[in-house]
Parts: C-alpha cells; structure tokens; sequence
C-alpha cells in the first residue's frame, strides 16, 4: 500500500503519478498497479507532481526532479538543505519552482525543462507554498516570514512577478497573524483569489495590479487550502470547523454546508467538473458530490475517519473517474 501521498497528477495515456514514501510513482489506471517508481530521496513525499506538455514529471522535495515517461531520471537538482515546492509550467514549457534557502529566506526559480539549467532566480521571503500563474503569465508565490516565537506571527505575502523582467510587480500582504499557507487561485479575467488561513478569516479577490477587488470575511473557521472556481466564477473553499462555502465572483454569500459531526473540510481543495458538480473530501473519510445549489448529491464512505491525515484532494480523470488517496 502506498502511504502518506499528496495529490496525483494524471498524464495524457491516464497514467497516474503520485509522490508518497519518498518516491515518485506511476501507477497503472486500469488496477492501481505500479509501473515504475522513482526514488526521490528524504522528505521526497512532501510535493505533489506536475506534467510537462511533452509528458516529463515534476516533482519536489529535498530535491527537485525531472522524470521521463517511462521512469528514467531526465535532470534533478540535490541539495540537501533546500526544500523545493510544488512547481508550475509556463506556456513555454519554462519550469518555475521555489525553494527553501534559509530559515527566513527563499527563492523562485525559472528552469530549462530540457536541462535543468537555470535561466533566473529572485530570492524573497520564506516560501509557505506552491506557485500559481496567470493567464499573462505573471507568476504568484506566497511567503511567511517569522517575525515572533516558535508560533508566529508572521509577515505573509502574496508576490507577483513579471516574467519578462524577472522582478516583483507588487505584494499583498495578509491581515491575520498566522499569514498565507496556500497558493493562490487565478481566474480568467486576471482576478486573483487567496485567503487569510487562521486568525482574521477573509477571502480577498485582488485586481491584477494587486489592489482589493473585494474581501469576504466569514466566521466558519480556519481555511488551509486554495479556493476552486466554478465554470460561473463561484468560489469554493472548506473550512475547519466542518463547513463548506460557496461565495459568488462578486465577493457576497452563496451557500454553505455544515457536516453534521463537523468534521473538517479545510485541507481538501475540491474538484469541479465541466458540469458544475462539486466533489470534496471531508475529514471523516467521506468523498461529498455538490450541486451547483449547495445541494449533496451524494456521499460515499471512503475511508476511516481515523486516517484523515491521509486524505488527499479528489482529482478528476476524463468523463467517469475521480481519484483520490489516503
């Protein structure tokens, strides 16, 4: 059984990739078998992959590599004290990634896809999660910086850089004490969507010159993942107090769900299918399909609520499939 994976990436043949136990996988979609696997080395679980357009496979960790369709390493960055984060592919085929270069500081990367060579680097604060890329190709990372105890607080931002000058356009920064854990969330028309993970509570929606759009403060709890968007523009996000939201592309109130047990649902970002459906997983095993109304379609019982911490985001598979790992 693999254990302790994050979200899978799905290649154009259906073959699924998986980083867990501190290895790359690539499992067979038919029966979950594995086809090959690539060791990533210490900590190598803690990413989840990304697809190239001609198939390679990127994956991060203490380490950051490059692999080819048929599990042979193409290029890989070692260092053992950098801990690189999930990364994201230009519509040039450039891979950019961010990494741990100390305590407090960290660095966006803009690689080669063929090489691994680096093209540019810009360093800023401690990086807290993956990187998001508009449609312009701007590129947002989010960083935390401890400025107190062991516990916070922290000066957050959300940063976007320009890809041509290869300097930072502007940053945002976050109320709450606690800052930004998640990526940010971009939609079509250049908006961008992040919230404020623990303390203050709020969901901001930022114009492509960084300035608030609006902010929707909610008291439903603590969000630790990136919000989805909806095929109309409507935001999606769980919380950890056991509720699921839904907020309108204009920043008012849609609908929410409470799980009876308030089990949480603040660590699974979900998944939305081309007909509005909604799917998450929830802290109590369970897998919850939405209608587009706030409605429970269904629920199915997945695992035991014992191994929530397992619990991975659903990721959908062409017209019939939804995957998701413990």
């Amino acid at each position: 059984m693999i254990m302790d994976s994050h979200t899978p990436a799905i290649g154009a043949d259906g073959t699924i990739y998986v980083a867990a136990d501190k290895a790359l996988f690539a499992l067979d979609p038919g029966d979950g078998s594995i086809i090959w696997s690539v060791d990533t080395g210490r900590a190598g679980t803690s990413r989840a992959p990304v697809i190239g357009s001609d198939g390679t496979i990127y994956v991060g960790g203490m380490g950051f590599y490059a692999v080819n369709p048929d599990g042979s390493l193409k290029w890989h960055w070692s260092n053992q004290i950098s801990q690189w984060r999930e990364p994201a592919i230009g519509q040039d085929g450039t891979v950019y990634v961010t990494a741990y270069l100390s305590q407090r500081l960290g660095v966006l990367a803009a690689l080669d896809p063929e090489t691994g060579d680096r093209i540019w680097t810009a360093e800023y604060h401690e990086p807290s999660a993956g990187i998001s890329l508009g449609h312009d190709g701007t590129i947002y990372v989010v960083s935390r910086n401890q400025v107190g105890k062991i516990t916070g607080p922290y000066d957050s931002y959300l940063h976007a850089f320009d890809p041509e000058t290869r300097t930072e356009k502007w940053r945002f920064k976050a109320r709450g004490d606690f800052g930004f854990v998640n990526s940010a969330s971009i939609c079509a028309d250049g908006t961008t969507y992040i919230v404020d993970a623990h303390d203050v509570h709020y969901m901001y929606a930022l114009n492509p010159d960084g300035t608030i759009k609006w902010q929707f403060k909610h008291e439903w709890g603590h969000m630790w993942d990136s919000v989805s968007i909806g095929p109309d523009g409507t935001l999606y996000a769980g919380s950890e107090n056991g509720f699921f939201i839904a907020v309108n592309p204009d920043g008012t109130f849609k609908w929410i769900y409470r799980h009876h047990g308030y089990m949480p649902f603040g660590e699974l970002k979900a998944a939305i299918d081309k007909n509005g459906t909604i799917y998450t997983g929830c802290w109590s095993g369970d897998l919850y399909a939405f209608d587009w109304g706030g409605g429970v379609k269904w629920r199915l019982p997945l695992f035991d609520k014992s191994a929530w911490f397992f619990f991975s985001p659903p990721v959908i598979a062409g017209e019939e499939l939804i995957y998701i790992f413990q």
